[in-house]
């Protein structure tokens, strides 16, 4: 019934982060910004009120504030950078597809293939499913997902497709604009 080939290239693991980040994994996403931001403020605060007092310290305080320094800034940076760093560990995960996926969809189910994998899954499997502009994501669990370029169908468009999905899921795909 449809058929998508998806790429995944840096465009599209990015529009799948930012989904994630703003939906299924939205708590865990600002929980961790706020760990990392904060440790790190704190680390350069203290730091550099440590150094202040750096001629009265003995060796191993030394080496605190030292230690300290280096982590707030790279906390900080983390923090900044949090997307980009979630990116680059879901392009690790899916890269081993060879940076592409064909996505195929019957009335029972679908299918991902990928060179050397095959997963077959059912619709009432599908936790979630959004429409980001140029992209339809599927959420397995909240940890697992798939991505589906709209231009990719070979078979089908993208709006049979989300009428398709609707009433597979008995509920319509929420859009969300990603940031």
């Amino acid at each position: 019934m449809f058929e998508n080939i998806t790429k995944y290239d840096r465009t599209t693991l990015y529009a799948f982060t930012d989904v994630c980040t703003q939906t299924v994994r939205r708590t865990y996403y600002r929980i961790q910004l706020v760990i990392l931001l904060g440790a790190g403020a704190f680390c350069c605060i203290d730091g550099v009120f440590l150094l202040t007092m750096w001629n009265r310290l003995d060796y191993s305080s030394r080496l605190i504030i030292t230690v300290t320094l280096l982590i707030g800034p790279c906390a900080i940076i983390k923090g900044l950078f949090l997307r980009r760093f979630m990116a680059r560990k879901v392009r690790k995960n899916m890269m081993q597809s060879n940076g592409a996926c064909r996505f195929t969809f019957t009335e029972d189910g679908f299918e991902a293939e990928q060179p050397g994998i095959l997963s077959v899954y059912r619709y009432d499997r599908i936790f979630k499913a959004y429409e980001a502009p140029g992209y339809f994501v599927l959420f397995f669990d909240k940890v697992h997902g798939s991505i589906l370029d709209m231009g990719g169908f070979t078979q089908g468009t993208a709006d049979e497709f989300r009428a398709f999905l609707a009433v597979k899921l008995g509920k319509p795909v929420e859009y969300i604009s990603l940031k």
